[in-house]
């Protein structure tokens, strides 16, 4: 053969098998053979992002789900996209109507934001509500006695007062409510008896008070400061006066240990009128003062914030300078705008760190009456009978 036909030959040759070569690889690319992984490079324009750290939503959206077909492990991708999986949000405080309190609210919600109607029914000291009339003084004093009964059903309770009033249903039971009279015997005889207890109760040993806790004994002095006022200014009352001012002072003093306490409402904070010595005020009672302006169709005022003014000043309720110019000049400025534009009144407390706060609205302690379970258990409490006629 010439040696320019072999060489043809030889080319046609060598071009057939690089053609079947080509062939050979392409269908390697297509259909690799069983156990051998194709390595797909990552898109150069992405680069890798940091990984998220693990939480418990992300582990169960990266987790694909298992297949059944044969050839699974083959064409899943190594790098498959999360499931768009929404998680559910369940806020802490969900705005609906839901939650909206009922109108009129029954004693058990009618509370301010930190509940302190709560707070001052479950202390066993005394507490004094001073402020000037016009102010929520009364509303204020039966919703205190609504949640007391509310936490204590077997709480003994008596009133001495200058108003008849029905407070919530108390009147009601023979002996609890009684009206002071102008030779101020009741007014007496109501501090000896709840003195009377105290030493009763205290003459107890220790391991048999446990039942106290569930069982105090609080008595109301209403109109407390005209009576004192009065006390004070006839001298035939003095020894009375002043034996009745050391017992209240045991009273304050001493019956926080065994649940017994007296509750006054007054116009005037006079510490030297409650038996109290001016080191133990703090220690000895819970202060409420109040303040709103009350405004009627005719332009008159009534009310104010002098007893705020007044509790804040005196440095044996709040000994701390800097904390005494924070209320008066940094709290009780919005609190006093917020009062007037609400009606609701502004409380001073020094229970725990001595604060201001909005009181909620407190009208509806005005018609509340107690349940009638509760006025006879305190009635057989105080050795007497609940009439029949005045049944609900």
């Amino acid at each position: 053969m010439p040696i320019e036909q072999q060489s043809n030959t030889l080319g046609f040759g060598l071009s057939g098998l690089l053609f079947v070569l080509a062939i050979a690889m392409q269908l390697e690319t297509l259909f690799p053979r069983e156990g051998k992984t194709v390595e797909t490079p990552l898109p150069q324009s992405q680069p890798p992002q940091p990984a998220e750290p693990l939480t418990a939503e992300i582990a169960v959206q990266q987790t694909p789900a298992a297949s059944t077909a044969p050839n699974a492990a083959a064409t899943t991708p190594l790098i498959q996209p999360p499931i768009a999986v929404t998680p559910i949000i369940h806020p802490i405080i969900q705005d609906t109507d839901s939650y909206a309190v009922a109108t009129p609210p029954p004693p058990s919600v009618v509370q301010a934001p930190e509940d302190i109607l709560t707070k001052f029914a479950a202390s066993p000291l005394g507490l004094v509500f001073t402020a000037p009339p016009g102010t929520g003084k009364t509303c204020t004093e039966l919703g205190y006695l609504a949640k007391l009964f509310e936490l204590y059903p077997d709480a003994i309770v008596r009133v001495v007062s200058r108003k008849q009033d029905s407070f919530l249903g108390l009147a009601s039971v023979p002996r609890c409510v009684e009206l002071i009279d102008p030779e101020f015997e009741t007014f007496f005889a109501a501090i000896t008896w709840v003195h009377s207890i105290l030493h009763q109760r205290l003459a107890m040993p220790i391991n048999q008070r446990g039942g106290f806790q569930t069982q105090p004994v609080r008595q109301v002095i209403s109109d407390y400061y005209s009576t004192a006022n009065s006390l004070t200014q006839q001298r035939k009352y003095r020894d009375r006066w002043e034996e009745a001012k050391a017992k209240l002072g045991d009273i304050n003093t001493l019956g926080r240990e065994v649940n017994v306490s007296a509750v006054i409402d007054t116009h005037s904070f006079n510490t030297a009128a409650l038996g109290v010595s001016d080191g133990n005020i703090r220690d000895c009672l819970n202060i409420a003062a109040l303040g709103k302006i009350t405004r009627d169709g005719a332009g008159r005022e009534d009310g104010g914030y002098g007893s705020i003014y007044k509790a804040i000043n005196n440095k044996l309720v709040v000994d701390d300078d800097t904390l005494r110019q924070q209320l008066l000049k940094r709290d009780l400025p919005p609190l006093q705008q917020q009062s007037d534009r609400t009606g609701q009144p502004v409380l001073f407390t020094t229970m725990g760190t001595p604060r201001l706060l909005l009181l909620p609205d407190l009208r509806w302690a005005e018609t509340y009456q107690l349940p009638r379970e509760v006025l006879k258990r305190l009635a057989n409490k105080l050795g007497t009978t609940l009439p029949e006629e005045n049944a609900a």
